[in-house]
């Protein structure tokens, strides 16, 4: 796969998985969380391409394989939900401290912290289609 379409695929689960989290927690920073969603699922979409640059056709290795590329993920969303109550916990300190913009990082990075696994898992998906595939370890 090439480059635009880790970001674009990236971009678009990064924004859906912020929007689906932030939508159970019914809350007004709606468009923020889902702003930090498509940045953290564009970063997500770059990541393994980042950590391991295709300068080679066998540039696969562990940050795009199954287990380490999949695993790691797994365990990174299973903290998600944490993450994020963590997150607009100090937005709302930062609220009532009247910084608007430490609150304003804060309901970006709740989205950031949805969408960059979404986006990372996005790219190992597209990866595992092409005829080189993805390694197990």
């Amino acid at each position: 796969m090439n480059r635009v379409a880790h970001e674009n695929t990236g971009i678009i689960c990064g924004a859906a998985a912020s929007l689906g989290l932030a939508y159970q927690d019914d809350r007004a920073d709606l468009l923020l969380e889902i702003l930090g969603g498509l940045l953290g699922g564009w970063l997500g979409g770059r990541l393994p391409d980042l950590l391991e640059p295709a300068t080679h056709p066998d540039h696969r290795a562990i940050f795009h394989s199954l287990t380490v590329g999949g695993g790691g993920n797994a365990a990174a969303i299973s903290k998600v939900p944490q993450w994020q109550a963590d997150l607009r916990a100090r937005a709302r300190e930062c609220t009532a401290a009247g910084d608007h913009w430490g609150a304003l990082l804060m309901n970006l990075l709740v989205g950031v912290v949805a969408g960059l696994p979404a986006g990372y898992v996005s790219h190992l998906v597209l990866d595992s289609t092409t005829p080189k595939s993805l390694p197990i370890l």
